[in-house]
């Protein structure tokens, strides 16, 4: 099997050989899958604060970016909780729109 392209907007780490959509010819698009730790309202900030500092230490390490890399995925490095609700927030509308525009209902 051989990759044709990969749909974020940078080269993978995984596949440094397989061009983006972009420059394959399409620029502009962007289709990636994301993880992330979410917590209940009202925690507090302070923990909030120390749950992202230890899990961006763990997704830092060595290992564990090796792991990632193997399975395709690349951690987002230095990512604040506002950024991550931020991007969240520009994904729901994102997708909304795709899903709006070409007409899919749930079922």
């Amino acid at each position: 099997m051989r990759g044709l392209v990969v749909t974020s907007t940078k080269r993978s780490p995984a596949l440094p050989d397989v061009p983006t959509v972009g420059e394959a010819g399409f620029p502009g698009f962007e289709a990636v899958g994301w993880l992330g730790i979410l917590v209940p309202n009202g925690t507090p900030p302070a923990a909030i604060a120390r749950l992202n500092a230890e899990f961006g230490k763990v997704m830092q390490s060595p290992d564990v970016q090796k792991a990632l890399i193997a399975q395709g995925v690349e951690a987002k490095a230095g990512s604040t909780p506002e950024e991550f609700g931020s991007m969240i927030r520009s994904e729901t509308v994102k997708w909304h729109k795709i899903v709006r525009d070409a007409g899919i209902l749930p079922q």
